[in-house]
């Protein structure tokens, strides 16, 4: 409730802000709006209200502070996947942001839940450049301008003893912001300090700020568990795409089915559809065609990972031989995953009756009607129903009241 009277509240300032310049469009949006606000305090247009004036105290600097800190961060996170071409639905182990500031680290680890989910990361850790001589490396860069003035012809004798300057020493200068060499006092305009990363290049892939102070480093090694979960992520995108195409809405209730086809029966189903690629089209992905052994490690992974894939589309996912013969089908598709075909199916959610059983137990002409009964019935409200009866619907038909058990007498493909 407080996000939305935060939106509410950003949005009528928004709009106050915006009716100079796009005076329709803002007296719309506020006309719209303004159907919430207290009579006292609703005016007739947006022209009539006053520009807002800041609110100084609602200003917390400590947030800002932090925002700030963890925006080049996760810019370099994502260069770091381009660069490694791992897409951001593959989870990664561990990022590390490496600074000489502790409170720009306590910042990026105060708000690390927004790096985790922005990069999609396991773990955010934070190092100080001086306790991390593991993993980076300080180099001292003397200013050229300032000290080749100052030195005049001695500066290539200086500008040596500066780049000799250990990784421990310019950790303390970058304490105390100044240095001393044989006798000559350095400040921070006189030397700049550079990070490099100098850890294992297979496994980890650094990025650096532009004045080189920020360093983050990721691990670029994801375990199978997070391949899976890769994986799994692409089939939602499949499905939700297709919900989209689909012209479905959020609110319906569907059930999704799902059947990874083997390469040969992939070839003949995308020819259907024509979306299939001859070898002189796709190029070099022909010689990544898929195998039938591609296609049973690709159902393994739906298999064990089905109950996050129904969590992430917010529907029952289940596979093609759970469908049901009385199922209401609305769209069948084919779709590549990491280049293996599947097929989904949306089925509108509903219960199907057993005629035979209902014939048996209320007579033949009465299991019609109670299909027609389930078909209106909302699956949720059915579910509910269900799980607070022990698996029971009691309902009153033509006068007669009906008791009819799940499985028995009809049944859901999402609880089979």
């Amino acid at each position: 409730m407080r996000a939305l009277c935060s939106l509410y509240e950003v949005l009528i300032l928004v709009c106050k802000l915006m009716a100079p310049f796009t005076p329709f469009l803002a007296e719309y949006i506020y006309l719209q709006l303004a159907e919430a606000l207290p009579e006292g305090e609703r005016e007739g247009s947006v022209h009539f209200c006053m520009v807002p004036e800041a609110l100084v105290e609602a200003r917390d600097e400590a947030i800002e502070r932090a925002v700030a800190a963890i925006q080049p961060v996760i810019e370099l996170g994502r260069e770091i996947r381009q660069r490694r071409k791992i897409p951001l639905k593959v989870p990664l182990p561990e990022l590390t942001v490496l600074h000489k500031d502790a409170q720009l680290l306590a910042d990026v680890k105060g708000l690390e839940r927004y790096v985790l989910t922005e990069l999609n990361m396991r773990e955010v850790r934070v190092r100080r450049f001086a306790d991390a001589a593991d993993m980076v490396q300080l180099r001292a860069m003397p200013n050229h301008n300032l000290l080749g003035k100052r030195f005049g012809k001695d500066y290539g004798k200086w500008q040596a003893k500066v780049r000799e300057l250990s990784h421990a020493q310019l950790c303390d200068f970058l304490e105390t912001k100044t240095l001393t060499i044989d006798g000559e006092v350095f400040d921070a305009e006189d030397v700049l300090v550079q990070s490099e990363f100098i850890g294992a290049g297979e496994v980890y892939e650094s990025a650096a700020s532009s004045m080189k102070d920020l360093l983050v480093v990721v691990n670029c090694l994801p375990d199978q568990e997070m391949l899976d979960e890769g994986t799994t992520r692409a089939v939602s995108n499949r499905v939700q795409k297709l919900r989209k195409e689909s012209g479905l809405q959020v609110q319906d209730s569907i059930e999704v089915f799902y059947r990874v086809l083997v390469p040969a029966e992939a070839t003949q189903r995308l020819l259907a559809a024509g979306q299939h690629k001859s070898a002189a089209d796709a190029g070099d992905e022909a010689a990544e065609a898929s195998t039938e052994e591609d296609a049973k490690a690709l159902e393994a992974v739906i298999d064990k990972m089905s109950a996050m894939v129904a969590k992430l589309i917010g529907k029952p996912f289940l596979p093609a031989r759970r469908r049901l013969l009385g199922a209401v089908v609305l769209v069948e598709a084919v779709r590549d995953v990491d280049g293996v075909v599947i097929e989904l199916v949306l089925a509108r959610e509903t219960a199907v009756v057993d005629a035979e059983a209902i014939a048996a137990k209320c007579g033949a002409e009465v299991a019609g009607l109670v299909q027609q009964f389930f078909d209106a019935y909302d699956p949720t409200e059915l579910k509910r129903a269900l799980g607070a009866s022990g698996g029971k619907v009691v309902f009153r038909l033509d006068g007669k009241q009906l008791e009819l058990e799940c499985g028995k007498d009809f049944t859901l493909s999402s609880l089979l």
